[in-house]
């Protein structure tokens, strides 16, 4: 857990180091070869004796639409014929003549009709289905932390997320962060695992194993000079198919 707590102190974002190409990468990254790291971070599933408490998640209240409003979005509402409602408001919109074109639209063309088609059900009640709804929502803490103090907020999409860290003086720069939760993320984790490992041929280059339990805690697992893989490698960047076979053949794959 120190070790782990130490790797990632003092971080700060940077950003202009994603290029067009492997090749570029290489250029502008070579300079700082012996100040690269990468820690890839493996995340377990919460511990359902987790749930609901403040300790592991942040809890929030938040609004959501009507129960009216629902019915409407999933029996009257056709996509080509709202985009036409808004083409036509925009211009009274711009004028001023009303705040919020959606609620415009609503209150025009959808809810009158709306009530009019649901007034005959025994299940309707009109204050019921247009009173406002709230919802909690619940977001899973990552207990790790930027330099200035914000939390670095995972992508609990991914099974495995990466940073791609430059040292620079007391600062661990985040250069990119790779994961296959989102096509930019699966960008970064593409681009920078090729950079780092065409960099790491001639300069051993550091590749941390970090795990984040059901606990919301850090376990250290090791360290590689090996270039680590990691789900979604290979997709949303335009890589060399002999570079790809090549790295997936000696990389180490980690999920």
């Amino acid at each position: 857990m120190k070790e782990a707590t130490k790797l990632l102190e003092n971080l700060v974002y940077s950003k202009g180091y994603l290029k067009a190409t492997i090749k570029e990468g290489v250029v502008v990254l070579k300079p700082y070869v012996k100040e690269l790291e990468a820690i890839h971070i493996r995340i377990d599933y919460p511990d359902p004796s987790t749930w609901r408490k403040r300790e592991y998640w942040h809890i929030s209240k938040e609004e959501i639409c009507s129960w009216l409003d629902e019915w409407i979005f999933k029996h009257l509402v056709v996509e080509n014929e709202y985009a036409a409602y808004l083409e036509r408001y925009r211009p009274a919109k711009a004028r001023g003549e009303f705040e919020d074109i959606d609620e415009h639209i609503m209150n025009t063309h959808y809810r009158p009709r709306a009530i009019k088609m649901l007034r005959c059900k025994k299940f309707f009640n009109l204050a019921r289905w247009t009173k406002k709804r709230t919802i909690l929502e619940y977001q899973r803490r990552s207990n790790l932390y930027w330099k200035n103090g914000d939390e670095f907020r995972f992508d609990y999409r991914n099974s495995v997320e990466s940073l791609f860290v430059r040292k620079n003086g007391g600062n661990r720069e985040v250069i990119g962060v790779g994961g296959s939760g989102s096509s930019g993320q699966r960008e970064m984790g593409t681009f920078f695992t090729a950079v780092f490992y065409v960099l790491g041929k001639k300069a051993r280059i550091l590749h941390f194993l970090l795990n984040y339990n059901g606990f919301n805690k850090f376990e250290y697992i090791g360290r590689k000079y090996r270039t680590i893989l990691t789900p979604g490698f290979g997709s949303n960047f335009d890589l060399d198919k002999r570079l790809y076979r090549e790295i997936q053949k000696k990389g180490l794959y980690w999920k």
